[in-house]
């Protein structure tokens, strides 16, 4: 390792020579003046000194250094595994900055999706942007005919039955079975054709309890706004989940009072027969025209 890098000392003291105080205190002050990185010795004399390098975490353990050559072998050793090369002073196959380009490059040509792809988005316009070309052999133009493509239950959606025209499904389908719970809202309005002027569909279930005879229940449901000049509830169904209940005689009312708000009433003029309460369940859809 190599030594100070300026003369020390300024003068070299012989036997039986005084010791002035300005000898003294000059060879301090050339000292403190050049204790500084020019002037304390390098650790790089040859190159294995040069190339020395230490595991500051050897298996998941400190390696501490005891001295400031130490240090920089430490340091030195992160270097290496930065750079990839052989030696800490390697030059990178590729810098920082080549990376940066081709970050930036890379996203530019394949954005990254920030939100996540719900049904909705999947549309019939972007399914019918596939050219027929593409699909030749898998689907028959002429009737549909799914031929060597296996086809599970998660892919066959509801834009994807709803873009195929009732000549391909002539005589495929005959007596389709179709549950309540399959038809929604966002199903019966893919199906409305848009001569009718249909703008929105929803659907709410809402369950009201009333615990005396005249008591009416009174309920406000948050809905999706609407133009509430163009839009008018239905009640579909009125029941009493679990079971039944005599003689109550229930009378129902729905209304829009605001652009968000679905207001239910339901009130009994006669006594409730084999309880003290009775639960109501309304379903109610909100339809709303251009």
């Amino acid at each position: 390792m190599s030594t100070a890098q300026f003369t020390t000392p300024l003068i070299v003291v012989i036997p039986g020579q005084l010791i002035a105080a300005s000898l003294w205190n000059n060879e301090f002050i050339n000292f403190f003046t050049n204790l500084n990185a020019e002037g304390i010795g390098a650790y790089s004399d040859n190159d294995t000194e040069m190339r020395a390098n230490t595991d500051p975490f050897p298996s998941g353990a400190t390696s501490r250094p005891t001295a400031i050559s130490g240090e920089l072998e430490r340091i030195r050793f992160q270097f290496v595994e930065i750079v990839g090369g052989t030696y800490w002073y390697s030059r990178p196959a590729t810098t920082i900055s080549d990376l940066d380009t081709r970050a930036s490059a890379l996203a530019a040509r394949f954005p990254v999706q920030t939100v996540d792809i719900g049904d909705l988005q999947v549309t019939d316009p972007k399914i019918n942007d596939v050219a027929s070309s593409k699909i030749t052999g898998i689907i028959t133009p002429s009737d549909g005919t799914v031929t060597t493509l296996k086809v599970v239950d998660a892919n066959i959606t509801d834009p994807k039955i709803v873009s195929m025209s009732a000549s391909k499904l002539t005589g495929q389908i005959t007596t389709p079975q179709v549950t309540d719970a399959n038809i929604t809202a966002i199903k019966l309005a893919s199906d409305v054709p848009a001569a009718v002027g249909l703008k929105s569909i929803q659907t709410k279930t809402i369950n009201m309890t009333a615990t005396s005879v005249n008591t009416t229940a009174n309920t406000d449901t948050t809905i999706s706004s609407v133009n509430t000049a163009k839009a008018v509830p239905i009640v579909i169904s009125l029941s009493v989940p679990g079971g039944s209940v005599n003689s109550t005689n229930p009378k129902f009312q729905v209304s829009l009072t605001g652009a968000t708000t679905l207001n239910t009433k339901v009130s009994q003029d006669t006594a409730i027969t084999g309880a003290n309460t009775i639960t109501y369940q309304m379903i109610v859809v909100v339809i709303e025209f251009n």
